[in-house]
């Protein structure tokens, strides 16, 4: 065996320890992520389809951006790298004789789309890059941010990467997807309904209907608004329930309990798209589910129409019981709001017509945050803040933002009865500046403890002195049972509106004991541990799939994606000849998500771009690769021997 055969084992084992080495660096966890990491690669090489079981419910669940402070790269990365890392270094035992060459993986229509879309987003990658040095530079550090078009163009490339991993597989294609997919999508669609009641029981109440509080499950991307819970609910739902359909004894009580809590947790997310997107996928699923069932064998036509019905039934009574109060609000604001909605979308428009090179390529990749920001349509001082300095020299600087909030988790073994916090500030006279602990979810503010602090004479002229400020803040009561606490948040913002800069470079929050709680308190590590949420939504997503399409890769873009949705919609039409409830579960999930997609930028969060384009193509070459009988586990003789 040359030197060239062991290439493979050699890259594995050096991502291995990369992926290791920068767990070994995290800002928070850094036991349980090492140990996680370890077990898993152990268990992936022992159980191939253990990433398709796995990557699911990371997604929904494996985000850590809250403590770290990282936007743009998470433990879901880590995941990923590690399952790369152990299909290299398992490279002889995962090439198999049954798994298709590559070309033949997928459909010709869909792969030379797929291929297309890969060039466009390259290109796209390109422009942006070319944007970005002409602009600049300045402190952000959040989206509008020249690290945000590696994070927008990761979904599609990880989609490539998932596939490569799909192709040199020991498991055939279709069996990847009947027993590796379907399954970990129903574990993913139970993890973020858990997520989601545990959230509703911690803060406002289960059956609260009035407080306007919006779920957000484990998505911290939501810490700017966004669709990503109710795209994973759209796209998960109908593996879940069918799932439900397919246990061989008490299906009608498991259907019956998956749809109670997958229709509790649509209604309480109190998003329009979300009720529209998951009635799309449950209706997609309940006119084909019946004849499949039937068709699958074992039960009668009645009780295959009931199990297909049951679905919508159980989300009817749902929203009927709780669709009053804050509900009936978004309700009553629909006109309004799409009304607002096309202004936006106009405004949009209008940016990317004055701003790209060509419509034909578009903005560049992950550049609509900053290009929003700047644009002379908008006068919009969100998401003002940044880290300037390094080590002794750091500071946070903070602008005119009124509705952004700079934060910290508390890691506090007991909850003090008071703390003391010392600051060091400077800033322009009449400037207000709010410190506060909340108990706080992953997005909303649910009971706080504040003070203001008004920075009058401290000064005139363009640079005023530091001036030290300490104060004391007694922590709401909290409430809850071990792993139901509600957690505590400190927060900073600015709510003056006044021009300049409010800079501070240390912050302090001591126990009675003297003890120190914050991480990171005089910004040496940039915005490491910090956590920054804001309720002005507008600059962050076009609100739109399509158009977040257009605006980054052009029309070219735009419609290569459109072909690439088209094409693989199509591709599962001769798996569904015979028709599959699995089949069907990625086409009503896929149609699910596309709903949400034409009021909200799905793919803001690229993991969900990762797992809409892994169901798609995963779903296209399983039929592709072989048609079934019908049934949800079985792949069939006739499948094997065909590969």
């Amino acid at each position: 065996m040359g030197w060239g055969a062991w290439v493979p084992q050699v890259g594995g084992l050096l991502l291995a320890l990369l992926t290791l080495t920068l767990a070994l660096h995290w800002p928070q966890g850094v036991a349980w992520l090492v140990v996680g990491l370890v077990v898993y690669a152990f268990a992936l090489a022992r159980y191939p389809l253990a990433w398709l079981w796995v990557l699911p419910p990371a997604v929904a669940l494996l985000d850590g951006m809250p403590w770290t402070g990282w936007l743009h790269f998470g433990e879901v990365e880590l995941l990923l790298m590690m399952t790369f890392a152990v299909a290299l270094l398992r490279w002889p035992a995962w090439q198999s004789d049954c798994s298709p060459a590559l070309p033949a993986l997928l459909p010709a229509p869909l792969r030379f789309s797929f291929y297309g879309l890969l060039a466009s987003t390259a290109l796209g990658v390109g422009v942006a890059v070319w944007w970005w040095l002409t602009q600049a530079p300045g402190p952000w550090v959040d989206y509008a941010a020249p690290w945000n078009t590696a994070r927008t163009a990761s979904g599609v490339l990880l989609a490539l990467g998932a596939l490569l991993l799909v192709r040199y597989a020991p498991d055939p294609p279709r069996e990847q997807f009947l027993r590796g997919l379907v399954p970990g999508m129903a574990l993913g669609c139970l993890a973020a309904v858990g997520a989601v009641v545990r959230e509703r029981a911690v803060y406002p109440g289960v059956l609260d209907t009035e407080s306007g509080f919006r779920v957000a499950g484990w998505f911290t991307d939501m810490h700017v608004g966004g669709p990503s819970l109710a795209a994973f609910l759209a796209l998960t739902i109908p593996f879940a329930l069918v799932w439900a359909w397919t246990r061989p004894r008490w299906a009608l009580l498991w259907t019956l309990t998956v749809s109670l809590l997958v229709s509790y947790a649509t209604v309480v997310t109190f998003t329009r798209s979300a009720w529209l997107a998951v009635a799309v996928a449950l209706l997609v699923l309940a006119l084909f589910g019946g004849p499949l069932l039937t068709r699958a064998g074992g039960r009668s036509r009645r009780t295959s129409i009931l199990l297909a019905w049951m679905p919508i039934l159980v989300a009817i009574g749902i929203a009927l019981a709780m669709l009053d109060g804050f509900a009936s609000d978004r309700w009553s604001a629909t006109t309004r709001d799409a009304e607002g909605r096309w202004d936006r979308w106009a405004t949009i428009l209008a940016i990317s017509a004055e701003t790209a090179r060509t419509p034909w390529m578009g903005h560049g990749v992950g550049t609509f945050p900053a290009a929003y920001r700047t644009a002379p349509q908008v006068d919009d001082p969100v998401g003002q803040y940044g880290f300037l300095g390094q080590g002794e020299t750091a500071m946070l600087w903070m602008g005119e933002d009124p509705t952004g909030r700079l934060a910290q988790r508390l890691f506090a073994a007991d909850r003090p009865e008071w703390v003391d916090v010392v600051l060091r500030v400077q800033g322009p006279p009449g400037a207000r500046l709010r410190v506060a602990l909340c108990e706080e979810s992953v997005v909303y503010p649910v009971r706080c403890a504040e003070r203001w602090i008004q920075l009058d004479g401290l000064g005139e002229g363009s640079d005023p002195p530091w001036r030290g400020m300490a104060l004391r803040l007694a922590p709401p009561a909290g409430r809850g049972m071990p792993g139901l606490e509600r957690s505590l948040v400190f927060s900073l913002s600015r709510e003056d509106g006044l021009p300049g800069p409010l800079l501070m470079d240390d912050v302090r929050i001591h126990r009675g004991d003297g003890s120190q709680l914050l991480k990171n308190g005089t910004f040496a590590a940039g915005g490491r541990h910090w956590f920054y949420t804001t309720s002005n939504y507008d600059a962050w997503r076009t609100e739109n799939q399509l158009l977040e399409f257009y605006f980054d890769q052009g029309i070219a873009g735009a419609a290569l994606w459109l072909v690439l949705v088209a094409t693989g919609l199509w591709a599962l039409a001769p798996y569904a000849r015979p028709p599959t409830l699995a089949a069907l579960a990625a086409a009503a999930g896929i149609t699910g998500a596309l709903a949400v997609g034409m009021f909200a930028t799905i793919f803001f969060n690229p993991h969900i771009a990762l797992l809409f384009y892994l169901v798609l193509l995963l779903g296209a070459a399983a039929g592709h690769a072989g048609r079934g009988d019908g049934r949800l586990g079985e792949t069939g003789s006739r499948d094997r021997e065909g590969q």
